[in-house]
């Protein structure tokens, strides 16, 4: 017997490295280049009459399918949750095109790789929120036209607009108070059609998202937000679950009918995107209309507007930061100082910059404005220069800092006497070749133009390093008496402080991918190997924007659920169980209908009736109503399983229970039911590790367990692998800690396996 399990305990670990190698092989398999794939490519479509008899994918629940379907009656079309989906459906050859939005289109082309839009439109939709179809969700819709009339005409929904739709920068929600003073409003959204409601930092962000908070300051309410399937929100707003609803919502004829419709607050043209290929681009005008990073601060912004009117504009902190986002392919370009891209290049080679010059500049140090030692401190530092500018000294000084030398890269941060006081300068350590960190240690021109000003007039400096944006504010307040970096002198920069004389004559250039510019390069440098490949998509996934908080946040609600509905669950099993053991047929009949119709009921189904009918306006929590569905479903296989247990139990032994002197309640709970439960046990385990993958549709109901989160990851990341597989590991580790803690329980009850433990 030993040796046969030791051969079945042989054939799976064989199996199982098998598989493992199988993934591993797979995985190292090296992408195609884009020449390899466009040569593979059959057909590039160039507008929509191309793909009008192909297979075209929508998202379920959405107006996409009847536009499509009017527009086009010999396509094909597949349904899909997410437009996530259906781009990884196109990319993957499984669907020619798919339909959304103008604006979510653009998002998608630009965050996904591979991607297209067509030309041509099949429709223009006017988009909405949605009420309810009673009194106060009239009343309530009445109230929200009235909001949308007052921004309209100030202006600011086209600022609203602008900031989500138009992609300027990297939006956020400034404002979230608000007072609940004529109660609160409950929101029903998808969480994952950006740039109208998408999840960042844990936050719900987005242009429907703002309008809401908007509206809900003007009128007094209080704003819960839920997140759920697109497809679920009408049924949601039918059953007046919610106050409203807002996720790109389009108005038609059909939807009226069950709910009323805000005005207009914005069209979207239909775009339909297929899988193709851009070209790179040598000149600044080609990489118009791509993500390009603006450095918050910075006077690179106007020029940036200005070259690139039609792209999405992504703000970072600093240099180091947005050349980064560059490599990673968030952004194709970006501007900065022609010199600090010169060092970032000899650091970064992969990171490079096109030859002509956006602007020409000059860079000096920034002082306070209308103050007595302000003013003496630029006097000073402008004696200083004209000195060092006189005997050559400042030129030394740059080619030592710009050039490929780091040995000569030192300071000499001695000799302050400090009799003249303490000056508080504000830099960033971000700004090669001007302040950088270098052995830990802060150096670059500017830091030595510093040092030097203040051993030859009696300073002691005081460092202080925060970014470039707080720079101009913290002069402004007097917080610091200079800020050193190489700060582009403007009109408009001089209205607020006062610079020095220029110590550096300059300009911007426009960053790019080093492969952008010099295919050979690109050829050259090697792609990642597998294991790389999976730290650089776990920082994406998991560590950007501390999305491993979702992934937490999901874990503890699928637990919650799956423990509560389980031990809830056992509960009403053993009540239905005893219930049917009083010997009546009315108790009989009860307990059988109410097994039959829970089992032959999808549980999925049964959560939507619960959430949306029984519960639809008790304001029961969600999460609350998914633990009464998954008990009751839970109750009914597990009081079948434990009266299978019973009745395997021989009736002798309740017989001799009873001869011996012991009631019928002894008989049962001293003798046969402890039996049953060593003998149903493994099977209820297993019915608990079904539980807890069964909770991975809660999200129809707006919960956000772990799937749903791993769901609102890939709509941002639009990467399906890792995310589907990091949480499928997880769900392994919670069935195999739920599983041991299960066999423990087995172990303990059962006495006869204590009984060899105590014998070993």
């Amino acid at each position: 017997m030993r040796k046969k399990t030791l051969k079945v305990d042989i054939i799976i670990i064989v199996v199982l490295v098998l598989i493992v190698a199988a993934i591993i092989v797979a995985l190292t398999i090296p992408a195609k280049s884009d020449d390899e794939t466009s040569a593979n490519v059959q057909h590039e479509y160039m507008n929509i009459d191309e793909v009008a008899d192909k297979n075209i994918g929508v998202m379920l629940g959405s107006v996409y399918e009847n536009i499509i379907s009017k527009n086009m009656p010999n396509a094909n079309i597949s349904f899909f949750e997410k437009a996530s989906d259906m781009a990884l459906a196109v990319t993957s050859g499984k669907i020619d095109a798919f339909a959304c939005s103008q604006v979510q289109a653009e998002q998608i082309v630009k965050s996904e790789k591979g991607l297209k839009i067509l030309s041509g439109s099949p429709g223009v939709l006017d988009v909405a929120f949605a009420f309810p179809k009673t009194g106060s969700g009239e009343k309530l819709r009445d109230e929200f036209n009235g909001y949308l009339s007052e921004i309209t005409a100030d202006g600011t929904l086209d600022k609203f607009k602008d900031k989500w739709l138009k992609g300027n920068g990297d939006p956020v929600i400034e404002n979230r108070d608000l007072t609940d003073t004529n109660g609160t409003l409950k929101m029903a959204t998808t969480g994952t059609t950006e740039p109208y409601t998408y999840i960042k930092n844990d936050e719900n962000v987005g242009l429907d998202i703002e309008l809401a908070y908007g509206f809900c300051r003007k009128c007094g309410y209080g704003l819960e937000i839920s997140v759920m399937e697109f497809s679920a929100m009408i049924p949601a707003l039918a059953s007046s679950t919610y106050d409203f609803a807002g996720a790109n919502i389009t108005i038609t004829e059909e939807r009226a009918e069950s709910v009323y419709f805000s005005d207009r607050y914005t069209q979207n043209n239909v775009a339909v995107v297929v899988a193709g290929s851009a070209s790179s681009a040598p000149t600044i005008s080609d990489y118009n209309g791509k993500p390009v990073g603006i450095v918050t601060g910075t006077n690179y912004e106007d020029p940036t507007l200005k070259y690139f009117p039609d792209s999405k504009y992504l703000y970072f902190n600093n240099n180091s930061d947005v050349g980064e986002a560059l490599k990673e392919r968030k952004i194709d370009s970006f501007l900065c100082d022609e010199p600090v891209l010169k060092v970032m290049h000899n650091e970064q080679p992969d990171i490079s910059f096109l030859p002509d010059l956006v602007t020409n500049d000059q860079y000096a140090f920034g002082f306070q404005k209308d103050s007595e030692k302000a003013d003496t401190l630029r006097e000073q530092f402008n004696e200083m220069l004209a000195g060092l500018k006189a005997d050559g000294s400042l030129e030394k000084m740059t080619d030592k800092w710009l050039g490929t030398d780091e040995s000569a890269k030192v300071l000499d941060t001695t000799g302050y006497s400090g009799e003249n006081g303490t000056i508080n300068v504000i830099i960033n350590t971000t700004e090669l070749p001007f302040v950088y960190l270098k052995d830990n240690e802060t150096v670059g021109l500017a830091m030595e133009l510093v040092d030097m000003f203040c051993r030859k007039y009696g300073y002691a400096p005081n460092y202080e390093d925060a970014d470039f944006n707080s720079r101009i504010t913290g002069l402004v307040s007097g917080k610091y008496d200079i800020a050193a970096s190489a700060m582009t002198i403007t009109d408009e920069r001089k209205e607020s402080i006062n610079f020095s004389d220029p110590f550096y004559d300059g300009g911007i250039a426009l960053a790019v991918r080093t492969a952008d510019i010099d295919p050979e390069a690109a050829q050259d440098t090697k792609a990642p190997d597998f294991f790389q490949s999976v730290a650089d998509s776990f920082e994406k996934n998991f560590i950007r924007e501390d999305r491993w908080m979702l992934i937490l946040t999901g874990i503890g609600t699928t637990s919650v659920i799956t423990v509560m509905s389980a031990l809830f669950g056992t509960v009403l099993a053993f009540l239905v169980c005893m219930f049917r053991r009083t010997g009546s047929k009315l108790a009989n009949i009860i307990s059988d209908l109410y097994v039959k119709l829970l089992q032959g009921t999808p549980i999925v189904v049964l959560l939507m009736i619960l959430y949306y009918i029984i519960f639809g306006e008790s304001g029961l929590d969600a999460v609350w109503v998914a633990i009464i569905g998954f008990s009751l479903n839970f109750g009914a296989y597990g009081s079948e399983i434990m009266r299978s247990g019973i009745e395997s139990i021989d009736a002798g032994q309740r017989e001799a229970a009873l001869a011996l002197g012991y009631s019928e309640n002894q008989a049962f709970f001293r003798f046969i039911f402890p039996q049953a439960t060593v003998r149903f046990l493994p099977v209820y385990r297993q019915e608990i590790v079904s539980l807890l993958k069964s909770t991975a549709i809660v999200g129809y109901i707006a919960i956000e367990d772990l799937t749903k989160m791993s769901d609102i990851i890939r709509s941002r990341t639009y990467e399906a692998f890792f995310p589907l597989i990091a949480t499928a590991i997880i769900y392994f580790i919670l069935a195999w800690i739920i599983s041991l803690i299960l066999k423990f329980i087995m172990n303990r009850v059962d006495y006869r396996r204590r009984k060899r433990g105590a014998a070993k």
